[in-house]
């Protein structure tokens, strides 16, 4: 997500050369969203990202108050939403000190050595 965005509340997303319609004529995408839209539309997503961790919780055995660090990684959990929902549903803040786009480089390197024995 676009930290720019999250710090002024809206942002304009120009997407050119989206498509082309029956008679070949360019198709281009120009997109105003405001933080306020943005979030209404995640807030169908929400229940099921809660199903979710209520089933990974279920799974482990264990219950939020267990869990010592909560790192979200991903470029999308770098959102003010989602940090807010986690903290929310774990009663518990998500750490900060972890860059998110860096945990998912590393996970990914770490599975390819996995993957090519290396």
């Amino acid at each position: 997500m676009n930290h720019w965005f999250y710090a002024h509340h809206r942002t304009t997303n120009h997407k050119p050369l989206l498509a082309y319609d029956e008679v070949s004529v360019p198709k281009y995408l120009k997109l105003q969203l405001t933080r306020t839209k943005l979030e209404e539309i995640l807030k169908p997503i929400e229940a099921r990202c809660g199903q979710a961790m209520q089933q990974a919780l279920q799974n482990a055995k264990m219950t939020s108050s267990e869990i010592d660090k909560i790192i979200l990684v991903g470029i999308a959990t770098s959102t003010p939403w989602v940090r807010e929902f986690v903290a929310t549903f774990m009663d518990k803040e998500p750490e900060r000190g972890v860059d998110p786009l860096e945990a998912v480089a590393i996970g990914a390197s770490i599975q390819a050595a996995i993957i090519g024995k290396i």
